[in-house]
């Protein structure tokens, strides 16, 4: 039913003019907001952008504003992290597959003379979760305090879930004009999430002494910063004159 209506909505727009639609692919990073509930002793914050890609295909509702789809995939990861007296911890895994399928608003402003154009947006977005284990099935990694990992020993459990939730983005991105309808751009994006996609507990003893659980959830919040290019497929004619 997502796919259904997720390609009825490209087609539509590919439909409404044979002229203006603009179809951009990006590569970039995602840094994910994880939600420590239970944090390990000496906490350290761990960011670790990950792979994301996707696509957008717009179309000129005004002169000023743009309507489209995109669609993004990447891995969802939960991460945690301790600095210790003998070098430090952190731990991340990723079993879930993540894919977005969004309706986006876009804002055009040019600059000098249309050589650049500023894209402030706002997107509402189906993102799907999809477990890459058999769901229930708890995937278990036992360090053992060797190396850098100093005086931490224990094991770490990861469970990811299936479902879906709406979440809303917002964002800014630059378009560079390279030549003719080509365009090479740039965004940033941050997404806002509610609904647990993967969770992962830390079972361990530091110096000898047993620990309170480490517990930390990801729900789909993070930073995104891509680049890319689009393509102008003919003349900007806007829907609504």
């Amino acid at each position: 039913m997502i796919y259904k209506t997720f390609l009825t909505l490209v087609f539509s727009l590919i439909s409404i003019c044979i002229y203006g639609q603009s179809l951009s692919l990006s590569v970039g990073k995602i840094t994910h907001s994880d939600e420590v509930i239970v944090a390990m002793i000496n906490p350290k914050t761990l960011r670790n952008p990950k792979p994301i890609k996707g696509f957008n295909l717009t179309i000129p509702a005004t002169k000023k504003l743009q309507i489209g789809v995109s669609y993004s995939r990447f891995s969802g990861w939960n991460h945690i992290g301790s600095t210790g007296e003998v070098g430090g911890f952190g731990r991340g895994s990723s079993r879930v597959l993540l894919k977005r399928y969004g309706l986006m608003f876009q804002y055009k402003l040019n600059i000098n003379k249309g050589r650049i154009t500023f894209l402030p947006s706002i997107e509402m977005s189906l993102e799907k979760n999809l477990p890459q284990q058999p769901e229930g099935l708890i995937m278990t990694n036992i360090f053992d305090g060797s190396g850098t990992r100093g005086l931490y020993m224990g094991f770490a459990e990861v469970q990811a879930f299936s479902g879906q939730q709406i979440l809303p983005t917002l964002g800014i991105g630059f378009s560079f004009n390279i030549i003719g309808g080509l365009n090479f751009i740039v965004d940033y994006r941050w997404s806002f999430g509610h609904r647990v996609f993967q969770e992962m507990f830390v079972n361990y003893t530091y110096n000898d002494i047993p620990q309170p659980t480490a517990y930390v959830v990801n729900k789909g919040s993070g930073f995104i910063r891509t680049f890319g290019v689009s393509y102008d497929l003919g003349l900007m004619k806007p829907i609504i004159k």
